[in-house]
């Protein structure tokens, strides 16, 4: 049926704006990762034909990463695609120290195919080592129990399944491809002899502090044992939450009213919350349902794009003003994400 002339039904409160802005935020940090993290691969391998070995092995890597989330029924959600931003910069670690011993072994005079077969072979122990380490890293965080568990299971999944997706890759992919992109007689650019001069200045730098640091290991030592003897009274003292509070552009209010209140009554006194909660600038639209014993509302923001202050901020001062509501007991609330 319809609804009579007088009356006029929209939506009071919609909850997918939020995801739909937080999904295209995060879908653009992605784009923005992988690009600085191909960047920073060209300019510290010197050479845009090395570089293609780690670029093109960071998003096979993330496609395997993306098959193991379908086979396990996932869907891209915050999680799963955080998941993959954090997978960025972890995929070409493999295949930069691959491409790199090939290349060392390309400069000392074997052929490309011997490089790739030796090289590889080299960094088998300590590539399969470290793929380990970092999925048995991740994994568990989504084996915890109840809440926390189901919320960070696609999360460790996707991640542990990115790592060993590179480390597969690394093994395979990477070594072949080395064999035709590195320059067949480990001929260096003029970009790859600057990156090399930095890096020979950092190591000299690196050895003498290691040296004056073992001169005073047991310093070292202390030091180290009084930092992880402070972490623990941090830890204790440190706030603790599930997830943070987000702007999600809406304050909700619960209120109740005196129990000999009447339906009329009460609605007239949640007016006056309604127009308190309209009084602030970033204010859209108020939403509110009414009973005899109270009810529930909200505030909804205008886009968070468009105003100074974050609901967060808002807060605040929302319930001061309408805790001074003396007909009603009004409790404001921030969603949580």
């Amino acid at each position: 049926g319809s609804l009579p002339k007088n009356m006029e039904m929209t939506m009071a409160y919609d909850g997918t704006v939020f995801m739909r802005d937080a999904l295209k935020e995060i879908s653009k940090t992605l784009i923005e990762t992988m690009l600085i993290v191909g960047l920073a691969v060209f300019l510290f391998l010197g050479s845009f034909r090395t570089a293609l070995v780690p670029l093109i092995a960071m998003p096979i890597s993330l496609i395997g990463a993306a098959a193991i989330m379908q086979a396990c029924g996932f869907s891209l959600n915050l999680l799963t695609i955080l998941a993959i931003v954090l997978a960025v910069g972890l995929v070409v670690d493999d295949a930069i120290v691959v491409v790199e011993n090939i290349e060392r072994h390309v400069r000392e005079g074997k052929s490309r195919t011997q490089a790739a077969l030796l090289g590889s072979r080299e960094l088998l122990g300590p590539i399969v080592a470290m793929t380990i380490t970092l999925a048995t890293v991740y994994a568990p965080i989504g084996f915890q129990g109840g809440l926390t568990g189901s919320l960070f299971l696609e999360f460790a999944i996707t991640l542990a399944g990115a790592v060993i997706v590179s480390g597969i890759v690394a093994l395979t992919l990477s070594p072949m491809l080395s064999a035709h992109l590195i320059h067949a007689q480990g001929k260096e650019s003029w970009l790859t002899r600057q990156v090399n001069r930095i890096f020979d200045a950092v190591r000299n730098l690196y050895g003498r502090l290691l040296d004056g640091a073992l001169g005073i290991r047991w310093v070292i030592l202390v030091v180290s044992l009084l930092v992880m003897l402070g972490a623990v009274p941090l830890y204790m003292l440190s706030q603790k939450e599930l997830a943070p509070v987000e702007d999600q552009s809406g304050i909700s209010v619960f209120f109740e009213a005196s129990p000999d209140s009447t339906v009329e009554a009460t609605n007239r006194e949640s007016l006056e919350m309604i127009k308190t909660l309209k009084s602030f600038p970033e204010t859209h639209h108020t939403w509110s349902l009414t009973t005899n014993w109270g009810g529930f509302g909200g505030l909804i923001a205008s886009d968070w794009r468009g105003r100074e202050r974050s609901t967060p901020e808002m807060f605040g001062e929302v319930f001061g003003k309408v805790s001074q509501i003396s007909s009603l007991r009004v409790f404001p609330r921030l969603d949580p994400p």
